[in-house]
């Protein structure tokens, strides 16, 4: 590996760390109040009537997290290294929908692990040994052609379209803290809403360890955008600190 293509990756890796950390801990409460959400459809509690609940214990909102900061932080990694090596081949958005399909194979699992332990109320290790033991390691795989999908249009997003987002509006007389404050959010909201059936569904399989034609029986074709508020919330909230902040580093590079 030549010196140049070196330093391309220890910058792609500097840069996918540094964006994802801080995301991880400011959507956290929103992902476990959107699997809620979902909960509250698929267990039929919402067609009988009784009212959304969640736990008003903040810290319990955040039952997971090591978990998914140690998933989304390396699969953020992967995206941008494997965009980067795509790039060589692809168009710009192209490798970043491909790059994004690729930390599918390190999302997916954690995901799982993340969903069962909100559902079982256990840790993580716990966990993990328990679908082991009781439903293999091809378990953890469940949903994960879903997974790719949104994956790729999560990381197509925040790589390509919030820069130009920003971009238009910088050419337009935006000023950059505005292009910033508002070009990362609103390729959010572009990517949850895309998104959020294949989210929902992938969500579904995962929760009840299902197939696809099971999960799609589960909801009618308006319950597919359930929690899809929280949702946009999330992701435009994870897309404009990841493009803020890749920004910021792009400055010193």
């Amino acid at each position: 590996m030549s010196s140049e293509n070196n330093n391309g990756f220890f910058s792609q890796a500097f840069t996918g760390i540094a964006s994802s950390l801080p995301a991880v801990y400011a959507i956290m409460p929103m992902i476990t109040l959107k699997n809620k959400a979902i909960e509250h459809v698929t267990s039929g509690r919402k067609a009988r009537g009784e009212p959304f609940v969640y736990d008003r214990n903040i810290l319990s909102w955040y039952r997971g997290v090591t978990g998914f900061s140690a998933s989304f932080v390396p699969t953020t990694l992967i995206q941008m290294v494997a965009t980067g090596a795509f790039s060589e081949f692809f168009s710009p958005g192209a490798a970043a929908v491909s790059g994004g399909m690729a930390s599918a194979i390190a999302v997916g699992p954690a995901e799982f692990v993340l969903i069962q332990q909100g559902k079982r109320k256990s840790g993580f290790v716990k966990t993990v040994q328990y679908m082991v033991q009781n439903h293999g390691i091809p378990v953890f795989y469940k949903g994960f052609t879903l997974t790719a999908g949104r994956e790729g249009v999560f990381t197509y997003s925040y790589m390509e379209l919030a820069p130009r987002i920003k971009a238009w509006m910088r050419e337009k007389g935006a000023t950059e803290t505005q292009s910033n404050f508002i070009g990362g959010p609103a390729a959010g909201v572009f990517a949850a809403i895309v998104s959020q059936p294949l989210d929902v569904l992938k969500t579904r399989m995962q929760q009840e360890i299902c197939s696809m034609k099971d999960a799609k029986a589960s909801f009618k074709t308006v319950e597919l955008f359930t929690g899809v508020g929280w949702r946009m919330l999330m992701v435009s909230t994870a897309i404009g600190i990841m493009s803020y902040v890749q920004g910021e580093i792009k400055k010193f590079q």
